[in-house]
């Protein structure tokens, strides 16, 4: 029933976007536990998320080009928004394992959006 929930708000949440193209990385180095760097590409942004599990999953994100933008990640367990800073970074404290998805509001024009990844 949660999965099924996440997925229907994940479904709206993403409905009129474009959509990044992943270029996820491997696990390497002092890093491969595996814990992966999820990257996506759009001809607008680049979005670089890289998750730290531990019961719930930190999710600390990078956006190119650098610049504050809204960011809402939708998983199982809800809807989360931050801001990113004037570098771009931005961080979701806690949530949950399973499917998730990023959209970065950028004005103009629409939403960019990963698609559907696991944390």
């Amino acid at each position: 029933m949660v999965k099924r929930r996440a997925r229907a708000n994940m479904r709206e949440a993403t409905a009129h976007v474009e959509v990044a193209v992943s270029a996820t990385c491997p696990p390497t180095g002092a890093r491969g536990d595996g814990d992966a760097v999820h990257v996506f590409e759009s001809p607008r942004l680049e979005i670089t998320v890289s998750p730290t599990i531990a019961g719930t999953c930190r999710l600390d994100g990078w956006l190119a080009p650098p610049l504050p933008y809204d960011v809402t990640v939708v998983a199982a367990d809800g809807i989360h928004r931050v801001t990113s800073d004037v570098l771009g970074r931005f961080v979701v404290a806690a949530v949950a394992r399973g499917p998730v998805t990023v959209t970065v509001h950028i004005e103009p024009g629409p939403p960019v959006a990963t698609p559907e990844f696991d944390v």
